[in-house]
């Protein structure tokens, strides 16, 4: 698979595409308005360092479960429009316009989208769970120790204090290694699921759709030998997302389309690839 013909095709598509910027719509303005809105709030003082391990976590779960809510959402119309692109993609429609955005919660597919998304994301939650772990600890072990540095106040630590802080070296080793383990453990299986989305457009047009873990089971099996293709693809990205990140998503305008299109073409490729193999 040629990556970079695929990345040419995929600026070429975005380009010639009528209504294709309208798809991506609302997954671009949103992020935006969230950019500009946590960088103009004022800022919340707290003391994590009086939290133990179980309040951390609560705390991490409540800074994180709306934007983790809203990403969900944002998801389904991301889905929506890589849709409407494969479609485009096939010669079944020449154009996009913004209604294609909402597709996906139609009442016909709904359900299989919601089950498909929400059951890989609790999967790759699953293959993270020591990634999980592993920051929780780090995170305790570094508030403690800033905590300690912090009551004692003065420009030369005495033994006891550095003593102190070095009792909780292990814990902070142990939470980077399990950081670092974890990531060798989930980074494949993101990519193991990488095309599900994909796949239920397939089977929902084929009429062979069977449940989402069946989805799920028919993108590990068709990822196979290619993973390593998808993270040279991501990486070839990178400096996009980066674009995106320092201008408060304002180059997503571009840049999320871009990025869209060229997943819905490596699935493509890769769909025409396991289809030789199996003639």
């Amino acid at each position: 698979m040629d990556l970079r013909q695929l990345r040419a095709e995929a600026w070429l598509l975005v380009k010639q595409v009528r209504g294709c910027f309208s798809l991506f719509l609302i997954p671009i303005i949103v992020p935006i308005a969230l950019s500009f809105y946590t960088r103009t709030r004022p800022e919340e003082v707290d003391t994590p360092m009086l939290l133990t391990i179980p309040q951390i976590i609560v705390n991490a779960i409540q800074q994180n479960l709306f934007p983790q809510i809203l990403n969900f959402i944002l998801s389904i119309f991301v889905l929506s429009a890589s849709f409407t692109l494969i479609d485009i993609l096939r010669k079944k429609r020449s154009e996009a316009i913004f209604s294609d955005s909402l597709r996906a919660f139609s009442s016909q597919i709904f359900t299989q989208v919601f089950l498909t998304l929400l059951c890989k994301r609790l999967l790759l939650f699953c293959w993270g769970a020591l990634v999980w772990i592993g920051s929780a600890l780090s995170l305790f072990s570094s508030y403690r120790v800033l905590d300690i540095y912090t009551k004692a106040g003065t420009a030369q630590l005495s033994e006891e204090t550095a003593q102190q802080i070095i009792n909780y070296s292990p814990a902070m080793l142990l939470g980077l290694l399990l950081i670092i383990l974890g990531l060798v453990i989930a980074l494949p299986q993101y990519y193991a699921y990488s095309q599900a989305e994909y796949i239920l457009y397939d089977q929902l047009n084929e009429g062979t759709y069977k449940g989402a873990l069946h989805v799920l089971h028919q993108s590990r099996v068709m990822m196979r030998g290619y993973k390593d293709q998808r993270f040279l693809l991501d990486l070839s990205l990178l400096g996009w997302h980066l674009l995106v990140f320092i201008s408060f998503g304002i180059a997503g305008i571009y840049v999320t389309p871009y990025i869209h299109t060229t997943s819905v073409l490596f699935y493509e490729n890769l769909k025409d690839l396991h289809n030789e193999k199996h003639i």
